[in-house]
């Protein structure tokens, strides 16, 4: 009987013939006489060092077989490592196993040797050629992508799955031949999920958390391209990927391809999804509906922090500074309980989105977006015709250059061109600030325009309340004056103000301060008042007098609890 042997095989990828390898294998044995015992097989890279077909093959003794043949060299390994190589060579004739390469078919690694000098250096300078070999597929494999995604932004790569609103398709411009210039696969828009990608955005750009979206969509029975429920980082990724705005990525390039989101939606969209991260808080369980809106005098925000009372226990919202580290301070704010200044906040906004006063700024509020808008827009234009007028000299040096055979003017020419590319890079990016800038203002209506049709405020959840309080509010403050009593200084992004005198305990009560103004430095409210009553036709000078309040002379000045909300 014949050498009992056993085979080794590998391809790296699903499109190479790992049968092809198996049969030459095959055909050996049966010329030589050889019992194949089995062949050992893998389809993986071989610059991956932990492959299981090279475990398995170190396991193989004397015992199993006489002879390891393989296909080629590089089946073995393709790494640049050659020590490797080497090493795994050495160990299979250690363990008592000739072998042979079908590349090298004169040649046979007796077991128990030692690779001689000529050896070494025969094996190192094959697996260098295989190595470089790899690298050159490499390279042409990237360098023909690159090629014919500059040639046509709608390539598919392959890879993984398309996102949501695409598909891959035969190009119908495909023609089998051998010189084709045009790529065989290409994606295209799916309309259902294009229309899908439209609502997230549409969603977003309304005011609702990337959240609260996926609840909406999974109420609708809409599900992922991979037919799962859609969860807040699905809606993240969607809404930040600039391939639905029509940018194509590959590399360094960056082309474009027909959008399905437009500059405004898409700007707007991502800065909705920036300003949410500020105000969604991580713990359902401890849920602050008031992050990123609430702070305290000193600048730093409010955080839950509860309190155990008897067995029981509240929460307030407190200054997060309560030590700094490098001086000893402390933030002496008192923190007031969550579920009051819930309250009260939300019973005095629902009150305020009624007001005239209120409809009034929103109006002087809404106008003053649209003018700064109208004067960005009126700088871009401005930019673009720039750009229009350099890109005139560009194109006109460009073919200069192409006419002339002087040395000096060509360099002149070059320079100039270079010189003339910088500026509409620059004022690319300024166009794209500007941009950024209206999508702010735009934001800032997108706001106004919701508080205005929100209307409705039954049935309001926490999550709900925290929603709205996005919408319509800048900025919430708690001053504290004594452990019981403190001011409540409530900003919307419309520059309206509300100021709150808050009392608290079982005769407590939250008053609104109507017609007031607050001196933050004092904790005092200021309100103006005759000192005179005027003559018919006549407003005399000095009748006007400002009188400054701080808690204890407004309690005894007037009745507050008239005033309070609650009532």
């Amino acid at each position: 009987m014949g050498k009992k042997v056993i085979g080794y095989a590998r391809v790296s990828t699903e499109k190479q013939d790992l049968d092809r390898q198996k049969i030459l294998i095959k055909d050996y044995c049966e010329l030589q006489g050889y019992d194949l015992v089995k062949i050992i097989s893998e389809k993986v890279s071989g610059a991956k060092k932990n492959r299981l077909s090279i475990s398995n093959l170190m396991e193989v003794d004397s015992k199993m077989a006489d002879m390891i043949v393989v296909s080629e060299l590089s089946r073995l390994s393709r790494e640049s490592e050659i020590m490797n190589l080497l090493s795994i060579i050495n160990d299979l004739l250690e363990n008592g196993l000739d072998i042979l390469f079908l590349d090298s078919p004169n040649k046979i690694y007796e077991a128990y040797s030692t690779l001689s000098l000529i050896d070494i250096i025969t094996l190192s300078v094959e697996a260098n050629a295989a190595s470089e070999e790899r690298k050159k597929i490499s390279t042409r494999m990237g360098t023909g992508k690159y090629t014919k995604f500059q040639q046509n932004p709608y390539i598919y790569l392959g890879g993984n799955a398309l996102p949501l609103g695409f598909k891959a398709i035969n190009n119908p411009k495909f023609k089998d031949q051998k010189d084709n210039q045009e790529v065989k696969r290409i994606i295209a828009y799916e309309p259902k999920e294009v229309e899908l990608v439209k609502l997230i955005y549409k969603l977003i750009i309304q005011g609702n958390t990337s959240r609260h979206t996926a609840e909406l969509l999974t109420k609708m029975g809409y599900k992922t391209k991979l037919n799962y429920l859609f969860v807040e980082g699905t809606i993240c990724h969607i809404i930040r990927n600039p391939l639905y705005n029509g940018k194509r990525k590959y590399k360094d390039l960056v082309l474009e391809i027909e959008k399905i989101i437009p500059d405004d939606d898409w700007n707007m969209a991502n800065k909705h999804l920036q300003s949410n991260q500020t105000f969604r808080g991580k713990w359902s369980v401890n849920f602050n509906p008031f992050k990123g809106i609430a702070f305290c005098p000193c600048g730093y925000s409010l955080m839950l922090h509860k309190i155990k009372w008897n067995g029981d226990g509240y929460t307030i919202l407190r200054c997060t500074h309560q030590r700094h580290i490098a001086n000893s301070y402390r933030c002496h704010n008192l923190g007031i309980n969550k579920d009051l200044l819930l309250n009260s906040v939300w019973t005095v906004a629902k009150q305020t989105l009624n007001v005239t006063e209120y409809a009034q700024k929103n109006s002087t509020q809404r106008d003053a977006e649209n003018d700064i808008i109208n004067q960005l827009e009126k700088q871009i234009y401005e930019l673009t015709c720039t750009q229009d007028d350099l890109k005139k000299d560009k194109n006109r040096i460009e073919k200069a250059i192409t006419m002339v055979d002087l040395p000096e003017l060509v360099q002149k020419y070059q320079s100039q061109y270079i010189e003339l590319d910088g500026k509409i890079n620059q004022l690319n990016k300024q166009k794209e600030n500007i941009q950024t800038e209206i999508g702010d203002h735009k934001i800032n209506i997108q706001k106004i325009l919701s508080a205005e049709t929100k209307n409705v405020f039954n049935d309001f959840t926490e999550k709900d309340k925290a929603d709205l309080f996005r919408k319509i509010l800048k900025r919430v403050v708690y001053y504290s004056v004594t452990i019981y009593k403190g001011f409540i200084v409530i900003d919307y992004t419309n520059g309206f103000r509300n100021i709150l005198a808050v009392k608290k305990g079982k005769r407590g009560y939250v008053a609104l301060l109507s017609g007031f103004k607050f001196n933050p430095d004092n904790r005092t409210v200021v309100t103006t008042v005759l000192t005179e009553r005027p003559k018919l036709n006549e407003f005399p000078l000095g009748a006007v007098k400002n009188i400054e309040y701080d808690f204890s002379a407004l309690e005894a000045e007037f009745e507050l609890k008239e005033w309070d909300i609650n009532k």
